[in-house]
């Protein structure tokens, strides 16, 4: 992998500031970064895991059927939409060997195109984002989470089912009971600290949550 280390940082210092360059090493289907450059983009540095994109792509082989992957969405911590291509890198007999990574944060351009439509336009209109017809919240939830930490993605995945419901204060004990159902399909109880994050946002105990998990795994 020595000649691709050397690559990730010819393609950081050609692409610039706004491209972020990530190689992953893999071995027996886990990996970890072992060249990063620009890493400030995403937050992440040499030895940090897979992100779970990256880990549900391995696990479903999909590199048996391409090449690359270029051009999709990414968010990264506090919702940074980025624009992600991913190389696979194999061997002669088609095992993954390295997992190569360019992740473009279009923010500073965002920047300049409103400058540009402020030339043109009523300032109301630009103020108003009138000519912006993305919809982020959709966007984030279509979009691969390059943040590595766990943690966090974790309390992506709680946010994402809870702010599905009415605010805490609202939900009935049933719809309480569903958000827990709904987490737990997702594995979520398996990760540190997630009980705790679901408490907070419920605003119930740790030990109504261990009680309503016992309830629908006897369900089962």
């Amino acid at each position: 992998m020595e000649e691709y280390i050397k690559l990730v940082e010819f393609l950081g210092v050609t692409l610039g500031p706004d491209y972020e360059v990530v190689l992953y090493e893999i071995n027996e289907d886990q990996g970890k970064i072992i060249a990063i450059y620009n890493g400030v983009i995403s937050g992440r540095n040499i030895g940090d895991p897979l992100t779970e994109f990256t880990k549900k792509s391995l696990e479903e082989k999909i590199y048996k059927n391409m090449d690359f992957r270029p051009n999709y969405r990414g968010i990264a911590k506090g919702n940074k939409f980025l624009r992600c291509s991913t190389f696979f890198i194999k061997d002669d007999e088609e095992n993954l060997k390295g997992i190569m990574c360019i992740n473009f944060d279009g923010k500073r351009f965002e920047k300049v195109a409103e400058t540009i439509l402020g030339l043109c336009h009523p300032d109301e209109l630009v103020n108003q984002n009138y000519f912006q017809r993305i919809d982020k919240d959709h966007l984030a939830k279509q979009s691969e989470n390059v943040t590595i930490s766990i943690i966090d993605y974790a309390k992506h995945i709680i946010d994402d089912v809870v702010d599905k419901y009415p605010s805490p204060e609202n939900l009935s004990k049933k719809e309480k009971i569903q958000i827990v159902k709904e987490l737990n399909d997702k594995k979520i109880f398996a990760i540190r600290q997630s009980l705790q994050f679901v408490a907070e946002r419920l605003k119930i105990s740790e030990p109504t949550i261990y009680r309503y998990l016992s309830n629908l795994n006897e369900e089962e």
